[in-house]
């Protein structure tokens, strides 16, 4: 699921709210301005029913953070990792960082700077 038409008519779970719902309203947006059918939105309240209904064939797809869909894919033989999307798409987005931890470009001695003399906890290896 790596660009607008791959989501063109398709069932897809996805949270209220989200940067997720956001992604995928624009790439539904994208899809009716070249002709293609629409999303299907589908909203649950729990990981419970939405696992039912993409297991019962009533959704196609779940828009889930990459952790998320990372971690079911290896631990249930049941779903399959079909996609990652950063999270500000179509942006470079950090979603996880502590205040005062700021993204420099890498370089080979430190590819994290903070803007506070303390050490990042998210820092790479």
């Amino acid at each position: 699921m790596e660009s607008a038409p791959d989501v063109a008519g398709k069932r897809v779970i996805v949270g209220s709210g989200t940067n997720r719902e956001s992604i995928l309203l624009r790439r539904d947006e994208e899809n009716k301005e070249n002709g293609l059918p629409a999303v299907e939105f589908q909203y649950y309240d729990d990981d419970s029913a939405s696992s039912l209904a993409l297991q019962s064939g009533r959704a196609d797809l779940t828009f889930v953070p990459n952790a998320t869909a990372a971690f079911k894919a290896a631990s249930d033989a049941k779903t399959k990792l079909v996609g990652l999307v950063d999270g500000g798409w179509p942006l470079k987005a950090s979603i996880a960082r502590p205040q005062g931890c700021l993204r420099s470009s890498p370089s080979r001695s430190s590819p994290w700077r903070t803007s506070a003399p303390r050490r990042c906890p998210l820092r790479p290896n």
